[in-house]
């Protein structure tokens, strides 16, 4: 047989072999990455570390071994803020499903809830209202927003049974006991604290305004980080949700001030406790998306 002959049937052969190969098919327990890929190990951890330091400064203003000029405080409650949204982040992330993120989220959230109450002059009713809000907040933003979220892991049907496999959209009702549980408890402090509010009713308004922004500015930082490709239209809709911010922020403005009160007031309370809580969730997770490993469609920051 030619050289031309031999390589003819080794063709032949390598067709016949291709046809004869079966569809791929994944074992029961295969796991499926959701269109980001899945979240790695150990980076996982490096969000918990602006936690630790946002514990560490609450710490230090329960045991009065800190007390800040009053031209930080803005700050710092942005920062308090924060990592309340963060450890309510985290327990619909990392934590969701188990014991360890209902637990991280109640103790962040006691403890910067305790720091405000001593920090300002609100009560506690008041600080616990903000605080659950804040839980609820970033709990449901990791939640239902694939976009603001991290990528996770899921796994597929077995193919012995007709149950379908788990995507992303049916994921987020697939809720366990604990949260459940996370959720009831949020809201029974809710429905607590209301009755209870000992603030003066127009403080009460600004400062609620001043945690609808500071959640809003927190959320378009989640999906910022988490989100690629931007189009014209998506960039439309953060400039309008920012617009919206400052719309509540002007709605919560104290009357009869001149404007260089106005501002004095706007720039140096309320605007400054939504930038410092957006700027340590941006810097959060921005640190944490760093840590990921590059699947496709994830590019490295």
């Amino acid at each position: 047989m030619t050289s031309a002959g031999i390589e003819l049937k080794l063709w032949s052969d390598s067709i016949q072999l291709s046809d004869s190969e079966t569809p791929l098919s994944f074992p029961p327990g295969a796991v499926v990455t959701s269109n980001t890929g899945g979240p790695s190990g150990s980076g996982n951890w490096v969000a918990s570390l602006p936690l630790l330091m946002v514990a560490s400064v609450a710490s230090s203003l329960l045991v009065g071994s800190w007390e800040p000029s009053l031209r930080f405080q803005p700050s710092i409650v942005g920062m308090l803020w924060a990592g309340t949204f963060l450890s309510g982040y985290l327990a619909g992330s990392l934590g969701r499903g188990k014991l360890w993120g209902a637990v991280l989220a109640v103790s962040v959230g006691w403890s910067t809830q305790a720091a405000f109450e001593q920090l300002t002059d609100f009560g506690t009713a008041d600080s616990i209202l903000l605080a659950a809000i804040l839980l609820l907040a970033g709990w449901a933003t990791s939640v239902f927003d694939p976009v603001a979220s991290p990528p996770r892991i899921l796994p597929l049907a077995d193919r012995s049974n007709s149950l379908p496999s788990r995507t992303p959209t049916n994921e987020r009702w697939r809720w366990s006991i604990w949260e459940i549980g996370f959720v009831t408890a949020i809201v029974a402090c809710i429905a607590h604290a209301w009755p209870r509010l000992d603030a003066p009713p127009e403080l009460l308004w600004a400062v609620l305004a001043a945690l609808l922004a500071g959640s809003i500015v927190s959320w378009l930082a989640c999906r910022w980080i988490w989100k690629d490709d931007w189009s014209l239209l998506s960039l439309a809709g953060i400039a309008f949700m920012l617009a919206a911010s400052m719309v509540v922020l002007l709605l919560s403005a104290p009357p009869g001030q001149s404007m260089g009160q106005w501002l004095t007031w706007l720039l140096c309370g309320p605007v400054n406790v939504a930038a410092a809580q957006g700027v340590c969730v941006l810097a959060t997770l921005g640190v944490w998306r760093q840590c990921q490993p590059n699947p496709p469609g994830l590019p490295a920051i």
